[in-house]
């Protein structure tokens, strides 16, 4: 029995095209996002700026340590506390150093002890400054004259020991996700957040490191404007006002690049190569940020008076030391034949009968104190 065949119909109305299954570009949206790119730039960029960075910033915190071991005026509890930050924080670039030149070689428990000190002094050095030009704006206005029967160093006490378990305790989720991985036959540390944690984390930096310092040195900066525009004090606003604009130029694109990972997370921004020029501004930014650790010493010797003087007599050379010695010895030897000479007068006054009288309705005056 013969089959009876389909009539045929037009096959060119069914022909299709297989080839575009076949090129890479069709592909691009359904393979992994590959970021070689990424993994050269930090393995070239990163160890560099790392290990400058660390050496920098060493020797303008320890500058300006030496500075407040030889100067006591110059010592303040605040400056002290960024100092011990930027330190901290410091102390953990030559681990990155390594880690981005190759795995990480340093064990488990070093990876969550260096992410530990890291994220400490990350959140309390930022925290530290904005505290800083707020005790400048509280000094000016004069808001806590309330509190006049609790000790100075009391308070230094109190508010710096609250930064410092604030940064602590915004550390502790680190801490808890951080660990060492082996991944694809290199050891890593790595952060295993859930989505959730991931998305808490970043919002925690954007907050603490950025969110609530500015918002603090910027309400510092305006009220020491306005309260001190009509007097002669416009330097400790116009302090505070350069260094409200320094944080900003530091961290403000650091930030906003955060945001912008965090609308990825969210799968708002999706695209493979939007997340490449990402992960490589965010590695940028950061280490424009992380520059502080050498910017924050060298501003406030530059910008604080007393600071800068400590570290200029400390740098005298012998021979203007000796200058200096010779001038304060002639003025010194000056004043004394000044006093002679008005002692002298003195002693011939006691005879002049009208210099008594003159004398006796005069009001005593007292000498001024010697700066």
């Amino acid at each position: 029995m013969d089959v009876t065949q389909p009539a045929r119909t037009n096959e060119s109305e069914y022909e299709f095209d297989y080839s575009d299954y076949y090129e890479l570009d069709a592909l691009a949206d359904f393979r992994p996002c590959e970021k070689l790119q990424v993994k050269k730039f930090s393995r070239y960029f990163l160890p560099a700026f790392y290990s400058v960075a660390c050496v920098l910033g060493l020797l303008a915190n320890f500058t300006l340590l030496f500075v407040f071991t030889r100067s006591k005026p110059a010592r303040r509890a605040h400056p002290a506390c960024v100092l011990c930050a930027d330190l901290l924080f410091t102390s953990t670039f030559p681990f990155w150093a390594v880690y981005a030149s190759r795995d990480w070689i340093f064990g488990a428990r070093a990876c969550k002890l260096v992410t530990l000190v890291y994220a400490v002094g990350l959140y309390s050095s930022n925290l530290f400054v904005a505290c800083a030009v707020l005790r400048s704006c509280v000094d000016a206005a004069c808001v806590f004259r309330c509190l006049g029967r609790v000790g100075e160093t009391k308070k230094n006490v109190v508010c710096c020991t609250c930064v410092w378990m604030l940064a602590f305790l915004a550390a502790l989720p680190h801490l808890n996700f951080v660990e060492e991985r082996h991944v694809h036959g290199e050891t890593q540390c790595l952060y295993h957040y859930t989505h959730s944690w991931k998305i808490y984390t970043q919002l925690q930096l954007v907050v603490l490191i950025f969110g609530i310092p500015f918002l603090l040195l910027l309400g510092s900066s305006i009220t020491l404007y306005l309260r001190t525009r009509s007097s002669g004090r416009s330097r400790m606003a116009r302090r505070a006002i350069i260094s409200t604009g320094l944080f900003f130029v530091l961290w403000f694109p650091y930030t906003l690049v955060l945001i912008l990972h965090i609308l990825q997370y969210l799968h708002v921004v999706s695209d493979c190569s939007v997340s490449l020029h990402m992960d490589l501004a965010i590695q940028s930014t950061e280490c424009i940020a992380f520059s502080h650790v050498f910017i924050n010493p060298t501003a406030y010797v530059l910008l604080n008076k007393r600071a800068w003087r400590a570290l200029k007599g400390e740098c005298v050379s012998p021979r203007e030391y000796l200058l200096d010695v010779s001038e304060n010895m002639d003025s010194v030897s000056s004043q004394d034949s000044g006093v002679e000479l008005r002692a002298l007068q003195s002693v011939q006054s006691f005879s002049n009968p009208e210099y008594e009288r003159g004398s006796a309705e005069k009001q005593g005056h007292f000498l001024p104190h010697a700066t």
